[in-house]
């Protein structure tokens, strides 16, 4: 895949700056940010109330989280009361795991005959069914190697470097306005 054969230069219809685009996605001007939100004002209006609030929560976060970075605040991850009710909430998940798994082994070992077994046989594949398995990458995702997008990946392996962590091995690309970070692995066998 060549990027240069889809890219495009054109003038910003808001400030006149000169935009480098793709024409596979959408096209927004970094200089006075017109069509950041391609979404039509109407399409805003019909939101029902719970993505209004999710909307002005992220707003808020997004803001505040502005505000410590500016000002230069320890950006360390903080234990507060929500974080620790979630790794409480991840523990208490994983042990149920563990638990059915060990159920079990134990039945099986236990010596009750088919009744034993079979019971064995349902906690271990309930076990197998809650197991942790990290996400792979969608079957349609778009995935942008370093040769494809040399500037994207310097400017994430310059972020990832500022805030101490490595830079990332893929970046895939959709339509969702969004940016995360996931740690995965890729896998080609079945089951993944």
């Amino acid at each position: 895949m060549s990027s240069a054969a889809a890219e495009r230069t054109q003038p910003c219809p808001a400030c006149g700056a000169e935009i480098r685009a793709d024409a596979r996605f959408v096209v927004w001007c970094a200089a006075c940010d017109w069509n950041v939100d391609p979404t039509p004002e109407e399409e805003h209006n019909r939101l029902d109330g719970l993505d209004r609030a999710r909307r002005a929560l992220a707003r808020r976060h997004g803001e505040r989280l502005l505000a410590e970075v500016t000002e230069g605040e320890n950006l360390r991850a903080r234990r507060d009361t929500s974080s620790l009710l979630a790794y409480a909430i991840a523990i208490a998940v994983h042990a149920v795991t563990a638990v059915l798994a060990l159920s079990g082994i134990w039945c099986l070992l236990s010596g009750w005959g088919g009744v034993g077994i079979a019971l064995g046989v349902v906690l271990l594949v309930a076990a197998w069914a809650l197991r942790p398995r990290p996400p792979g990458l969608p079957q349609d995702a778009l995935v942008l190697h370093r040769a494809d997008a040399p500037e994207l990946y310097a400017l994430v392996d310059q972020v990832a470097q500022v805030v101490g962590t490595r830079g990332v091995d893929l970046i895939t690309v959709d339509a969702k306005i969004n940016a995360s970070v996931i740690l995965s692995t890729v896998c080609a066998g079945v089951g993944c």
